[in-house]
């Protein structure tokens, strides 16, 4: 599992002739990480040029050793003994530059000195510059003396712990970390937004009815070129097609094959399309001149699992599809048409929830309180047709009109969910009761989609959802638009929050706004 780690940056800094102590402050740190890292979320990370720095150009070292690492530490640990280092452009040493960094950042500083004996042959004005920088800073408290490497260790190992364990570092340390969940609602231009922005159900048409009927007028405009009392020099060609029932046999004649004409069904509804929208059919536009079915490779195609092959110019071959395209493309025309009817009316809210804390949340349960006039809950919104109902299933899935896709600033609900959840299907009975079926399939698909619990009190209505898992600086959309009755009156709508890594239950209100006019 993820876990909720807050790092701080632990600057080293100290000269040459300090070494024992660089591998004590390190071993203590380790210490503090494996005590509190888990447990508390702490983790400290030390930071030392030999380690953290890297080789750059174009500045003074002490300069660029600030920008890649110094300036974006936490505390700091300093030490000295009997040198005070390298001298910088405006300090005496490169420590005393960093321990001033620090200082003036307001960052916290583990000041040391060291009393071991001195080595001989130390540099005695490299001592006096430490004696000097001690004696600055013997009034202000802040540094500490030691004379082993067990009491430096004894020294920095409570140190350490008393700055980092304190209540008030740890209420910001969990302050920090805490996930920051709020309910809030997507506009009509997929912009997230604070209030509870009610809009007109838009059934998702994969393709607008304009661009659909420029579709469909310019494959008849194309049909309607084709006349076969032209084109008596085509030569023949065998193509396999799939077969279609828009064709019927008007002979049966074994040598030659069964004749092709348009059967009455596909003329009609070609026919009524084309009348109500006022394009124009030629005489000759079901004609598909001598194309036939071509017995000998139907035969080989039936044994070969394969569709009815027919045989004819290239001309009546193209002239078949494209038919068979129109049909098909009025056909679609229509079921969206009959898709977007039965819905049309609906208003509905697109709710998601957003967690802006620096930390994940999970194990979340959500609950939207409303006035029970307010809900229209899924199963009580309107059920397409039987014969609707029968087409779309055959194309499409019911999730393409009803789940919320994510988008650049949201993820989808799906996105959330750890463990998918298998809902089965009805099992199709042998013999059945086609409109009974398909609306009980229907049902179930709509259950699935809308995997909400709803409870109705007397005079509320509570909706309960429940999200897996949900990652910092994110937002999860709820898994469909919740379906309202904008003719009651209200105002703003209530919800609450309980999750697993938040011990409060968040609670708010979101403002109820129309995006349109009543009617």
């Amino acid at each position: 599992m993820p876990k909720n780690i807050t790092q701080y940056d632990l600057l080293i800094s100290c000269p040459g002739d300090i070494t024992d102590e660089i591998g004590i402050v390190e071993e203590v740190v380790a210490s503090f990480n494996q005590q509190f890292t888990n447990s508390l979320g702490i983790s400290i990370l030390p930071r030392h040029w030999s380690k953290s720095s890297y080789p750059q150009s174009g500045g003074k070292p002490q300069e660029l050793l600030n920008e890649q690492f110094v300036k974006d530490c936490d505390a700091a640990v300093a030490i000295f003994w009997t040198r005070f280092g390298t001298p910088t452009d405006e300090y005496k040493s490169g420590s005393e530059e960093e321990i001033q960094i620090m200082l003036d950042s307001g960052k916290q500083v583990f000041l040391y000195f060291c009393e071991k004996p001195i080595k001989p042959g130390y540099d005695s004005e490299q001592y006096k510059l430490v004696e000097a920088f001690k004696e600055k800073y013997k009034d202000k408290g802040i540094y500490w003396t030691y004379d082993s490497n067990e009491s430096f260790k004894e020294l920095f190992n409570a140190h350490l712990t008393q700055h980092f364990l304190t209540e008030k570092k740890l209420n910001t340390i969990n302050a920090e970390i805490k996930p920051k969940l709020a309910i809030k609602s997507i506009s009509a231009d997929n912009t997230i937004v604070d209030e509870l922005v009610v809009q007109r159900y838009i059934v998702p048409n994969p393709m607008p009815y304009k661009e659909r009927l420029k579709r469909i007028k310019n494959k008849i405009d194309y049909i309607n070129t084709i006349h076969f009392y032209k084109e008596t020099n085509d030569s023949l060609s065998v193509a396999s097609l799939k077969w279609s029932p828009i064709a019927t046999v008007s002979s049966m004649d074994l040598l030659k094959g069964s004749l092709i004409k348009i059967s009455e069904d596909i003329k009609k509804i070609i026919t009524l399309f084309v009348e109500k929208y006022c394009f124009t059919l030629n005489d000759d536009f079901f004609d598909v001149g001598e194309l036939r079915e071509d017995f000998a490779a139907n035969m080989l195609s039936t044994l070969h699992g394969g569709g009815t092959v027919l045989k004819g110019t290239a001309s009546e071959k193209r002239k078949y599809e494209y038919i068979y395209a129109v049909k098909e493309e009025i056909e679609d025309y229509i079921l969206w048409e009959s898709i977007e009817k039965t819905y049309s009316n609906l208003n509905i809210a697109k709710l998601l929830v957003e967690n802006s804390g620096n930390s994940f949340d999970e194990d979340i349960d959500i609950e939207i309180l409303m006035p029970v006039s307010l809900l229209i809950p899924h199963y009580k919104i309107p059920v397409p047709v039987f014969n609707v109902l029968d087409s779309f299933d055959k194309k499409y899935n019911f999730s393409d009109l009803f789940s919320i896709q994510q988008t650049d600033k949201y993820f989808d609900y799906d996105s959330s969910v750890k463990n998918k959840r298998f809902t089965p299907m009805p099992i199709e009975p042998v013999f059945k009761n086609e409109e009974m079926w398909f609306e009980k399939k229907y049902k179930s698909e709509i259950n699935k989609l809308f995997s909400y619990e709803i409870f109705e009190r007397k005079d509320e209505t509570i909706i309960k959802l429940h999200v897996d898992y949900i990652k910092q600086h994110t937002s999860i959309a709820f898994p469909t638009p919740i379906f309202l009755d904008m003719e009651a009156k209200i105002d703003n709508i209530k919800y609450r929050i309980i999750s697993k890594n938040n011990p409060d239950i968040r609670n708010g209100t979101l403002k109820v706004i129309p995006s349109f006019e009543k009617r």
